[in-house]
């Protein structure tokens, strides 16, 4: 792995000014679907990018282990996840990275269809409304 990706993966876990590290602002589940929340799935799905980790080769890990790896950081705080070992602190935050990278498309994608679908009951709604008046007249 990389230096550069290791520094990134490092500062993932790092509290600045904030109370919370972005490794928590990436375990946050989305909220209700709106603008907002699909704003901030992308966003997060750009910080999973800036770390580089897409790029990481993990298929000589077993698929169990990667599941494991990952539920163990979700679980897991940053104080917990810093005193590991650093092999095994990066291949856990690897593991997890990709599934929440995972998981973010697909929370992406059934937040754009519910908008759409929100959208279009509105804009039947209010032709439906209107059609009422008009016969009304």
């Amino acid at each position: 792995m990389d230096e550069d990706v290791r520094s990134k993966l490092d500062e993932l876990l790092l509290t600045d000014e904030n109370r919370f590290s972005k490794l928590q602002q990436l375990k946050r589940p989305p909220s209700v679907p709106s603008a907002q929340a699909l704003l901030a799935l992308t966003r997060k799905l750009k910080t999973i990018k800036e770390a580089q980790v897409l790029a990481i080769d993990r298929t000589w890990l077993n698929n169990n282990y990667q599941r494991s790896l990952a539920n163990y950081v979700h679980r897991c705080s940053v104080y917990q996840l810093r005193t590991l070992q650093p092999a095994h602190r990066y291949a856990a935050l690897v593991c997890f990275l990709w599934k929440v990278s995972r998981d973010t498309i697909d929370y992406m994608v059934d937040m754009n269809s519910k908008l759409m679908t929100k959208l279009y009951t509105k804009a039947e709604h209010q032709f439906d409304t209107e059609m009422q008046k008009k016969q009304q007249n």
